[in-house]
């Protein structure tokens, strides 16, 4: 084994480095190019500096790395360097097609070396296509993608689970059949335009709502804290008394509680539970002031 090949173990680091293009320190790790004096130097430093790294260092740059790739939106990102197509951005960063497709619907779940040199790539501006202007397709685009972001936060994530009758997080991504931490990436703004997955969401959404009007949280707790009350009757029940009375010409018993006299029992029983909580509260207070004065007394 060459020195070079025994010394060089990431060629993508040892290039951002030492700022030398990755097909040259590959040749060198090859035995394809020779180097000597400052070049020889600057290589070497750059391996010492590297192999220099604690292990959790190293972690936590990766850790970084990952967290970046899972918040940026890859396809616009992409566009905005001058890149209308994946293949011609793939092959500037120096990876297959199919890879950069797999990274921009979030299909890797951990680091990779492919992560690594996308986020390198991404992270030069130097790196922007000048010769090629994004195309205002892909701005049209992003506006419609926009416009379901903006259809689906509108309605709330907790408006959402009560129209689907979804406890969880976890429920309503299964649902819809995407993963929670997408399903909350959609609402918190952590993605900015449009997905497979966005659609995905949105179309289960918009579908399952289109037969069943949307009620607002708030609306939901009036109509929960509307109870009918059991000496009430509906509409349809007093309708038909109504008439039959009307038919009999019939007043009602004697031993019948009247309307009035419901209302006010009803009114007696709300003050009598009123009284019973404010006696509970006096009496802990009660309590808590014998306490004080306990403490108090120890204290002189």
């Amino acid at each position: 084994m060459s020195f070079w090949k025994r010394r060089i173990k990431n060629i993508s680091e040892i290039s951002k480095e030492t700022g030398i293009d990755e097909q040259k320190i590959k040749e060198l790790k090859e035995g394809k190019r020779e180097i000597t004096g400052e070049a020889m130097n600057k290589v070497l430093d750059a391996i010492n500096k590297i192999e220099k790294k604690t292990d959790i260092e190293k972690k936590v740059e990766k850790e970084e790395i990952f967290r970046w790739y899972e918040s940026v939106d890859l396809n616009k990102l992409m566009h905005e360097f001058g890149y209308n197509r994946q293949k011609d951005c793939a092959e500037e960063i120096g990876i297959a097609q199919s890879s950069l497709c797999e990274l921009i619907n979030r299909k890797p779940k951990k680091y990779t070396r492919v992560i690594q040199k996308v986020y390198d790539f991404f992270n030069d501006e130097f790196n922007k296509n000048i010769n090629k202007k994004t195309k205002r397709a892909y701005h049209k685009k992003i506006q419609k993608s926009n416009d379901k972001l903006k259809y689906l936060r509108d309605l709330e994530l907790n408006n959402i689970m009560i129209q689907l009758e979804c406890k969880t997080h976890e429920q309503l991504a299964n649902k819809i059949g995407i993963s929670r931490r997408t399903l909350e990436s959609i609402f918190n703004g952590t993605i900015k335009s449009d997905s497979k997955l966005v659609n995905k969401a949105y179309t289960f959404i918009k579908k399952y709502l289109d037969n069943k009007p949307i009620v607002k949280e708030a609306e939901n707790n009036q109509i929960s804290n509307n109870i009918v009350e059991p000496s009430k009757t509906s509409s349809n029940e007093e309708n038909n008394k109504e008439s039959i009375n009307v038919l009999d010409n019939t007043e009602p018993s004697e031993n019948e509680p009247k309307k009035a006299e419901l209302e006010d029992i009803q009114e007696k029983d709300i003050w009598k539970e009123l009284y019973k909580m404010q006696v509970v509260r006096t009496e802990k207070l009660q309590k808590q002031i014998e306490r004080y004065e306990k403490l108090i007394d120890r204290l002189d």
